[in-house]
């Protein structure tokens, strides 16, 4: 015990700057003869609460403190943290080092308890409630100076309050709800020029000090041909310094469903400027947006090619499943058409010539597709040629239907995809493919196959417009669930399963 005396001792130096406070803060933890330990606690700890203002207005942050003065070495534990009403709560950072301070001539070791920006969300008065901490100390005696003794006794800090002045009378009817200085808002799409029916992106970012979290998606004037989606949210806060500031960007994914330019509208943010003490409103810029005519399906590829060149290395692979089932398809249907034209020297020579005319559509079709790898379109070919002396061999047997592609095994090979966006972007190729297949169809766009298949099953029809919506929407999410995956994959597996049994 005598060496944990000297030893707390001996740190004390490193923590108190002139001799004459280093003893007065040693003298503290002798007890005299007489003295209660409790009240010598009570008497030489106390907690601090500091508030910024006294007053402020509805929505305005107010930074409050709570610290622990002592001018005992001690161990303190928080009982009760102060809790809040009538107001959001913002826990500020708190990697603070403890510090030394006078406080009426005394010195004390100065350590945080809790630091929070409050909003308050109505007028009245803001109750600052108070902290408790139980304060362990060990104390000698002037009888026996070499044995300590562990005593402990809680404080609490003082209530206070905060008068929350309402907001002037000329409210505007947008009125955000947001407080503070100084805001920005800014507007952008991915792409100005977009193909109907193709995905594009509205992000818009408001940023400022004050309350970020509370901000909410302005009111968006989507023009007529447009159709937007459910819309996520991020942002980034620096919660180091009061107010609090950082930025909030709300992301919205759309199509265009007409052909033209289309306007978005000026976005508009009103907050009231504390400093100002007026409401102000500021806006971003309108965008145009040039609908085109849907790209063929040939072209599609080398559009994404034009307008997404961070993604260049992994393009090879968005066309993938949709040109293995272009592939399939072809060999299926050439086999069909070499077992109704029989055996011999004369279905031998149209098979070669089939030959050629299929490894002309399928060097075309890679080209178009933007496709520069010349192993990708080589292994492509020899699958093709295998595939067809398979048939060859086979031309004397029964005509019979054509084998449908396994969109099983595609579908497996979707499961492994890593890319998000290319996972979502090919989900929605093989789906348009199944439904293709199954309803005969040559259309590409999802509404006009989509409507096909409502034709036929309305509520496998639900099915599908339900999985085109969850990729559309999660092609641009800046947060994407870890259970969105699996459960496209099943959800496709379901309909592949029941269009299969049609």
């Amino acid at each position: 015990m005598l060496c944990a005396v000297l030893y707390n001792r001996a740190q004390l130096p490193s923590l108190i700057g002139d001799d004459t406070d280093q003893d007065d803060y040693l003298q503290n933890t002798i007890l005299k003869p007489g003295e209660d330990p409790q009240d010598k606690i009570r008497s030489q700890i106390f907690i601090k609460t500091t508030i910024s203002k006294k007053a402020c207005f509805v929505g305005e942050p107010v930074l409050v403190v709570y610290q622990l003065y002592t001018a005992l070495y001690c161990q303190p534990k928080v009982v009760k943290q102060p809790s809040f009403n009538g107001c959001s709560v913002v826990e500020m950072t708190t990697d603070e080092p403890e510090y030394l301070d006078k406080e009426n001539g005394k010195m004390y070791r100065v350590l945080l308890i809790r630091k929070v920006q409050l909003t308050p969300l109505q007028e009245g008065e803001l109750l600052i409630p108070p902290a408790v901490i139980n304060n362990e100390v060990g104390f000698t005696s002037t009888e026996n100076p070499y044995r300590m003794q562990n005593y402990s006794a809680a404080v609490s800090s003082r209530s206070d309050s905060i008068h929350v002045k309402p907001l002037p009378a000329d409210k505007p009817a947008d009125y955000s709800g947001i407080a503070g200085d100084k805001f920005t808002i800014a507007a952008k799409v991915d792409s100005t020029t977009v193909p109907k029916g193709e995905n594009d992106l509205l992000q818009i970012t408001i940023a400022g000090e004050g309350n970020i979290e509370a901000i909410g998606l302005p009111v968006i004037r989507w023009p007529k041909g447009i159709e937007h989606f459910e819309s996520n949210d991020s942002q980034h806060v620096n919660k180091m310094n009061f107010p609090v500031r950082g930025n909030k960007t709300f992301a919205i994914p759309f199509i265009g469903t007409q052909q033209g330019a289309k306007i978005i509208p000026e976005v508009k943010f009103t907050f009231f400027n504390t400093t100002s003490q007026q409401f102000e409103t500021i806006s971003t810029q309108p965008i145009t947006i040039n609908v085109v005519n849907a790209l063929p399906a040939k072209r599609f590829d080398e559009h994404i090619i034009t307008n997404d060149v961070s993604n260049k290395k992994y393009l090879w692979f968005v066309p993938g499943i949709a040109l293995v089932v272009i592939s399939v398809w072809l060999i299926s249907n050439k086999r069909k058409e070499i077992r109704e034209q029989g055996t011999g020297e004369q279905s031998t020579t149209k098979q070669g010539g089939t030959r050629s005319q299929v490894e002309s559509v399928q060097e075309t079709r890679i080209q178009g597709a933007g496709v520069q790898d010349a192993s990708v379109r080589d292994a492509s070919l020899q699958d093709i040629r295998k595939q067809e002396t398979d048939t060859q061999a086979t031309a004397g047997q029964d005509s019979g239907v054509p084998e449908k592609p396994d969109f099983k095994l595609l579908l497996q090979v979707l499961s492994e995809t890593e890319d998000n966006y290319l996972f979502f972007t090919n989900a929605k190729t093989l789906l348009t493919a199944v439904l293709q297949h199954t309803l005969a169809a040559t259309e590409q766009e999802e509404k006009s196959v989509l409507l096909l298949l409502e034709n036929k099953d309305a509520k496998l029809a639900e099915e599908a417009k339900h999985i085109y919506a969850a990729c559309n929407q999660y092609l641009y999410s800046p947060v994407i669930d870890d259970n969105a995956r699996a459960s496209l994959i099943e959800q496709l597996d379901t309909v592949i399963s029941q269009l299969e049994t049609t």
